[in-house]
């Protein structure tokens, strides 16, 4: 099965010392390798939106960026104690 696909197994005994792939094989191993890394990055934001699913106020750009800069505003003297070592 492993030729099929372009890989060799090479064995020192009994034990699998290394695979060599060709460069096709690798060429589709990082391509289902990136796939599946796609699936789960899909799944995640996924899982994300359903256990945020409850909250109402969705922002995105301009409006999400205004939003960070008013919080990192109304907790500045939080974040100067932290810095100043207080």
């Amino acid at each position: 099965m492993l030729q099929s696909v372009g890989v060799v197994e090479v064995v020192d005994r009994t034990e699998t010392a290394a695979f060599l792939v060709s460069r096709e094989g690798m060429a589709d191993l990082l391509e289902t390798i990136d796939s599946l890394e796609e699936q789960l990055e899909a799944a995640d934001v996924l899982a994300l939106a359903n256990a945020r699913a409850d909250r109402g106020n969705w922002m995105a750009g301009g409006a999400l960026a205004d939003a960070a800069w008013d919080e990192f505003a109304a907790r500045r003297s939080h974040f100067q104690a932290v810095t100043n070592g207080d």
